[in-house]
């Protein structure tokens, strides 16, 4: 694979991100997917009781 088989990555929507087919984006854009699946975490609950 050369330079110019790559997609310009800036002029993508999210849509076509997705179903881009290189092996890479797949994983990130399904990390990505998973991440945003989850309730958020509390990060600094621990620390209030502390204040």
């Amino acid at each position: 694979m050369n330079h110019d088989d790559l997609p310009d990555l800036l002029s993508l929507d999210l849509e076509e991100l997705r179903t881009t087919d290189h092996p890479v984006l797949r994983e990130l854009v399904a990390d990505l997917v998973d991440r945003a699946a989850r309730p958020t975490e509390m990060l600094w609950g621990g620390f209030s009781s502390a204040l």
